[in-house]
């Protein structure tokens, strides 16, 4: 779309506000990796990190947010996602419970960027990175996340027709 998506204006609210509401959680607990527009962002968070360099995709965010994160997990919602699906909320909220590396959203057999990553895996996320890694299904593979089906995590406003069917039909 050539626009950052996460500052687009939906039904009143920017797309990060709306993202934010459905979490509702205190600014304290939110980081934002961004591309561009930190300044806009850290409005919203209470740790900003702006990616160093352009085109590596959501690992180098994911990577980055991992060696900032002081939680057991770091949630992963990316800016472009319509709407959080309520069975991904359930998870977020046994963060705690879990032992594993963590999980991943898989919508209609597409493996999504909405993750729960424990921070345990920052050193293995900064190895596959620095070794040039840049899949985020390689990212997924690497740390050991277990896929979870979890429809709707697929739907996100990457074109026109996506962004009109949120603005027509409200949260």
């Amino acid at each position: 779309m050539g626009r950052d998506k996460g500052l687009m204006i939906i039904n009143g609210q920017t797309q990060i506000e709306r993202l934010l509401a459905q979490l509702a959680w205190p600014k304290p607990a939110v980081m934002i990796a961004c591309r561009r527009n930190g300044w806009v962002y850290q409005h919203y968070a209470s740790q900003i990190v702006c990616d160093t360099w352009s085109n590596q995709g959501p690992v180098g965010g994911i990577v980055a947010l991992l060696n900032m994160c002081s939680t057991n997990y770091l949630a992963v919602i990316p800016c472009d996602q319509a709407f959080i699906p309520a069975n991904w909320l359930d998870h977020m909220d046994r963060l705690d419970a879990m032992t594993s590396a963590g999980l991943y959203a898989v919508d209609e057999d597409h493996h999504t960027p909405m993750s729960l990553i424990s921070t345990r895996c920052y050193l293995q996320a900064n190895d596959y990175y620095d070794r040039g890694g840049r899949s985020l299904l390689g990212l997924y593979q690497a740390l050991g996340l277990t896929p979870l089906q979890c429809r709707g995590a697929g739907k996100d406003i990457d074109d026109i027709a996506s962004l009109n069917t949120l603005i027509e039909s409200p949260d």
